[in-house]
């Protein structure tokens, strides 16, 4: 039988050398997860500046009544400008709106516009069943619902802008 020099214990790896290595790798990622992150943040909140907006009111009348739930839209006529936000509002019980662009009521920014209104009104169905799919039905002349045949134009400038937008059959 053949004898080994004895060269000391024998020594195993412990739970700490075996992950070690692992334990690195994943602060190293999460670290460089962390830092493109922040970077994205960052560039993100120092995106395009957005034009400033000046508040605009209006009422919108059909047939000289106003239009209560009616969705007006403004469409930038300036179409060099690219990614130009289109101000929305919806009309009170009076036809009264605010428009909002960035968030409700405040505002759009100045420029031309061509102005779109449509005013839905669900149909009502005399065999109608709960569930039942029921197209609404824009109790406007279709072309105010397009921005091309509207032909309705409003200029926003700075500060308060006020308009009325009467609408004829």
């Amino acid at each position: 039988m053949r004898v080994l020099p004895d060269t000391g214990p024998l020594l195993l790896p412990t739970v700490v050398d075996i992950l070690a290595p692992a334990i690195r790798r994943t602060c190293v990622i999460a670290c460089g997860l962390a830092l493109l992150g922040s970077a994205l943040f960052v560039w993100g909140c120092a995106g395009p500046k957005r034009p400033p907006v000046h508040p605009v009111r209006g009422q919108v009348l059909f047939q000289g009544r106003p239009t209560p739930g009616a969705f007006v839209a403004f469409h930038p006529l300036d179409t060099q400008v690219k990614n130009v936000p289109h101000p929305i509002a919806y009309t009170d019980a009076d036809g009264r709106f605010a428009l909002g662009t960035y968030g409700a009521h405040d505002g759009a920014p100045v420029g031309k516009y061509a102005v779109t209104v449509v005013w839905w009104v669900p149909v009502q169905l005399a065999n109608a069943q709960e569930g039942d799919a029921v197209a609404p039905t824009n109790r406007l002349p279709a072309r105010y619902g397009e921005a091309k045949t509207s032909g309705l134009r409003a200029s926003v400038r700075e500060g308060n802008n006020e308009l009325t937008v009467q609408l004829a059959r």
